[in-house]
């Protein structure tokens, strides 16, 4: 069984067709809203849909939303522990320097 936890989130239509695509030993799949030292706002109403449409068409995959942060600035940091998740499944921050990085890991 396989999972892909980054499938960027784009129209729902192309959305769909790469769900479709993905070949039956995918067991999950996490759609990944992207974010650049801005606040994180909830899944929008297409990832509802997406999912809805996995139902309906009884694909076996677990769907998640998956929230990426890409921190250029220390201003942005406190966003990790201050904000709450706002609906997604999983949350990741993604360092841009290598002084964020060190922040991050220590």
């Amino acid at each position: 069984m396989y999972n892909d936890l980054s499938l960027p989130a784009t129209s729902t239509l192309e959305l769909t067709h790469l769900l479709r695509t993905l070949p039956p030993t995918y067991c999950a799949a996490a759609i990944d809203h992207h974010f650049t030292d801005t606040t994180i706002t909830p899944p929008s109403d297409s990832f509802t849909k997406i999912k809805e449409i996995t139902t309906t068409e009884k694909l076996n995959l677990k769907l998640y939303s998956r929230a990426t942060l890409a921190i250029e600035h220390s201003h942005t940091l406190h966003q990790i522990n201050q904000t709450p998740n706002n609906g997604y499944d999983i949350m990741a921050v993604q360092p841009k320097t290598e002084k964020i990085f060190h922040t991050l890991c220590v």
